[in-house]
């Protein structure tokens, strides 16, 4: 429990986070700069990759996206905290959405639920909502922009079927790491205190 945030709300270690292996190999202080560069490398991968494959942009222009990205405000003033590690894997979720829109295969929505997983194993539960409610948002534009007229065909109907499934299966893949986290926080003092 971290009672100096936000008037006390729970702690949680991202322990299923790929991003944090790297700190559990070795007790040198070292690894925490290397930590946050892989964490650097990841996002500005992912924004290139989604620049190139969804806006369509140059090579220049993408890695002009991959450079800035990771050097945004919010990975600033956040680094070295689990807060930023769902926001690294933006791009990659957006990439994921956009793939499951326009190529509506199952393998496609698999990718989609991984992306998930990783997005909900990360950090902090509530930046995770909120990068998952910006992947819904781009959902809902990809699938405008992909199925303008054809809302009710078999098309848009199975890549939005596909979309459901591959969350489904980010969430299902996060399970561990969330449900525990669930079930503390209805027993938490600050939710027992408000209940009374």
């Amino acid at each position: 429990w971290a009672p100096y945030q936000f008037a006390g709300v729970p702690f949680v270690w991202p322990k299923y986070s790929p991003l944090q292996l790297l700190k559990l190999c070795t007790p040198s202080h070292v690894i925490l700069a290397l930590s946050q560069l892989l964490g650097a490398v990841v996002a500005g991968l992912g924004a290139y990759v989604f620049s190139r494959r969804v806006l369509k942009v140059g090579r220049w222009p993408a890695a002009v996206v991959a450079w800035c990205y990771p050097l945004t405000g919010f990975f600033v003033f956040w680094q070295g905290f689990t807060m930023s590690a769902p926001v690294l894997w933006l791009p990659w979720l957006l990439l994921a959405v956009d793939r499951t829109v326009r190529d509506a295969r199952l393998p496609v929505a698999a990718g989609l639920g991984v992306v998930t997983g990783l997005v909900l194993t990360s950090g902090a539960l509530d930046v995770a909502g909120q990068v998952l409610l910006a992947s819904g948002l781009f959902a809902g534009w990809s699938l405008l922009d992909a199925h303008r007229r054809r809302w009710f065909e078999r098309p848009a109907r199975r890549a939005l079927g596909l979309l459901l499934l591959g969350w489904t299966l980010g969430f299902m893949l996060a399970a561990p790491h969330v449900f525990p986290l669930l079930e503390y926080a209805q027993t938490g003092a600050r939710t027992l205190r408000r209940s009374a």
